[in-house]
């Protein structure tokens, strides 16, 4: 929908980290223009669900472009969305940002005034249905079953996916600190993979969730006050600001994020260790079957796995400087010889940390 509609499709996130260009973008918006008339053509008496995240993203005007565009097959529209509670949203935007590069400590508001005003405006107020998120209750705790239970959608369990979960605090305390000194993000499709593997490994570190402290709930929501206000009185929902009492493993600062348990250091490591294992495992088979020992799947990934040790070296060298020597000689080595022919060494290098010195450094503390 935002290369069809969007203006300016190019400045998008999505587009500029596939580096798609201008001309690639309007072919993309043909091709889905092309597909939608046709549907229609087919199915002229059928009621169509258009979903997006980035449509909240548009503008008056490209609103204005998308309805006169639908307008041609359809005589009604029912606009619904979920609104989120303020401070809920923040943090659950935070974290979102962080998977996406955020590499500062910067939390945006939820600017609801600004997302939901601009729908009321081009198709009514009495088409735009907002409901309140809060999955305690929905149909078993799920956003996709309860939007669809509203609509009269049949779906089963089984049939929904679930793609976007949430990192614990250990976890985005860790990518933060990756996207503050390591590597940027990247553009282009390997980096996105290198990056949703990341997260994927992330995912298994548990813990609790990151929550903002009650200095910092104070501050956010005298900050956003009016906007909150505004939807408030546009909904009619209760939003109160959450107590100290429920603030558990809060954040004030970003110096907060970027304090690592050792334990969780030595966890994260172990994970790594493990994946580079499976990974070996995996490219010794393909090797016999083919003439590259590993696939590019399993190469863009290390560099950020790398990156993230290689940050938490720099941030520990007050416990010894231990990290620091064995990662600094390693990036060294990766960036003379390439990451297949280092492989080996790196292996054991994460070994010699997990089973040495961070044992060490847990035992010290």
């Amino acid at each position: 929908m935002m290369a069809l509609f969007c203006q300016q499709p190019q400045h998008h996130h999505i587009y500029r980290k596939k580096q798609m260009s201008l001309e690639a973008i309007k072919e993309e918006a043909k091709r889905i223009k092309t597909r939608l008339i046709d549907s229609f053509a087919l199915n002229t008496e059928a009621d169509y669900i258009i979903s997006g995240e980035g449509l909240i993203r548009l503008s008056t005007v490209e609103l204005q472009e998308m309805k006169a565009f639908f307008s041609q097959y359809f005589d009604r529209f029912f606009i619904c969305g979920y609104v989120r509670e303020p401070i809920s949203y923040m943090e659950s935007d935070f974290q979102q940002r962080i998977k996406g590069g955020l590499d500062r400590f910067v939390i945006h508001g939820p600017q609801y005034h600004n997302r939901f005003e601009k729908f009321d405006q081009v198709f009514g107020k009495e088409a735009l249905h907002l409901w309140l998120f809060n999955p305690k209750d929905f149909m078993n705790n799920c956003v996709v079953q309860d939007f669809c239970n509203r609509l009269g959608v049949e779906i089963k369990p089984e049939q929904v996916v679930v793609s976007n979960d949430g990192l614990s605090f250990p976890a985005v305390s860790l990518l933060y600190t990756a996207r503050r000194y390591g590597f940027d993000y990247g553009v282009g499709t390997r980096m996105m993979l290198a990056n949703q593997r990341m997260i994927a490994l992330l995912k298994q570190l548990k813990g609790p969730k990151l929550r903002f402290s009650g200095a910092l709930v104070d501050s956010l929501w005298s900050e956003h006050q009016e906007d909150i206000d505004w939807i408030i009185l546009r909904t009619g929902f209760e939003f109160k600001k959450p107590t100290n009492a429920c603030r558990d493993c809060s954040i004030s600062s970003e110096e907060d994020l970027l304090t690592i348990n050792p334990l969780v250091l030595a966890e994260w490591m172990g994970l790594v260790r493990d994946e580079l294992a499976k990974q070996k495992n995996a490219s010794a088979k393909q090797k016999n079957a083919s003439a590259f020992p590993v696939s590019s799947v399993e190469l863009v990934w290390k560099p950020h796995s790398l990156s993230m040790l290689f940050t938490i070296a720099r941030l520990e060298k007050s416990a010894g400087g231990c990290y620091w020597q064995v990662f600094r000689k390693t990036a060294a080595r990766l960036k003379r010889r390439g990451w297949a022919s280092a492989y080996s060494s790196l292996c054991i290098e994460y070994n010699l940390v997990l089973n040495g010195h961070v044992k060490q450094l847990i035992e010290s503390r």
